[in-house]
């Protein structure tokens, strides 16, 4: 049985299930580190800027749900990062799949 390849790579936009829509970016601007700070490349789900300033709520999500977090580990230091600075899913860095399940 023959399979389809439904896109080439990375997508470059996702709809969250309440309709929203993001944009895949590959690095977002920290202003408390006066620096660029790369996303960890997954192929089902992006980390986005949400946009909420209130205390309390996340600055980043992974469009799986989970809170977007900053690592620092030295082997990032040969991926995308100098700094070793990473953004990734806290939920997938935990347990290895995202909060839907997926890898």
């Amino acid at each position: 049985m023959a399979h389809t390849i439904q896109f080439l790579g990375r997508p470059k936009h996702f709809t969250l299930p309440n309709g929203k829509k993001i944009t895949v970016k590959e690095k977002i601007w920290i202003p408390e580190y006066k620096r660029f700070v790369p996303c960890a490349s997954y192929l089902n789900h992006a980390i986005y800027e949400t946009g909420l300033t209130e205390p309390g709520s996340p600055p980043y999500l992974c469009s799986c749900g989970a809170i977007g977090i900053i690592v620092g580990y030295d082997a990032y230091k040969q991926d995308a990062s100098p700094s070793g600075l990473m953004f990734v899913c806290m939920i997938h860095a935990q347990y290895g799949k995202h909060a839907d399940g997926t890898a």
